[in-house]
């Protein structure tokens, strides 16, 4: 083991990329990330015409990026007025007469791929319910559940908003808290 050689050890294999290619792929990339991160960040409630119209023209080819590079966290997370709501997901299928009752989708998975598939569904909430995304991953379940064609299946959603009093709360009143849940349909369309 002491003799093995490490692919980043020897020199021949970046010698044989031109310096200056690799210069420029490097650059490229790294205009890339800095526009997709400050076109993800602007806000369209700032109204400001030129940011907006640079959001809408760039936004469709940098959403998959941020996405998968978990990017997708704008500055309202950590400011005066951070994100309160807490959701939970469920795909549900309509089988006899009523809607089957399904498990959460954050129940029985890991943690790390929990929070892939619940920003996933958050993107899908901001597109809409009749968006191709949304559609896809409804026929997603229905492939992956093997349900019947025409089997109606929707995503259920589960939220409340925590409160935001105008003083701290006390660790009792934090410790009665009682969540005030609303219940919605994200998307609903029949299998193919």
């Amino acid at each position: 083991m002491a003799n093995r050689q490490w692919p980043m050890a020897n020199p021949s294999i970046l010698s044989s990329v031109p310096r200056a290619g690799l210069r420029v792929v490097i650059i490229l990339f790294c205009l890339f990330h800095m526009t997709a991160v400050a076109a993800y960040s602007i806000n369209e409630e700032w109204k400001i015409a030129p940011l907006t119209f640079t959001r809408k023209q760039t936004l469709p080819w940098v959403r998959s990026y941020m996405l998968i590079t978990s990017q997708w966290q704008q500055w309202n997370l950590f400011s005066p007025d951070p994100l309160r709501r807490v959701s939970r997901y469920r795909v549900q299928t309509f089988e006899g007469n009523a809607w089957q009752e399904t498990p959460w989708l954050h129940e029985g998975i890991s943690r790390f791929h929990r929070a892939g598939v619940t920003k996933t569904l958050r993107r899908l909430e901001e597109q809409g319910p009749d968006s191709p995304r949304t559609q896809q991953f409804l026929l997603i379940a229905c492939r992956e559940q093997g349900l019947a064609a025409g089997t109606l299946v929707r995503v259920q959603r589960m939220y409340h908003v925590l409160p935001k009093p105008e003083r701290p709360l006390t660790v009792q009143k934090w410790k009665t808290y009682l969540p005030d849940w609303k219940s919605d349909t994200l998307a609903e369309r029949s299998c193919p």
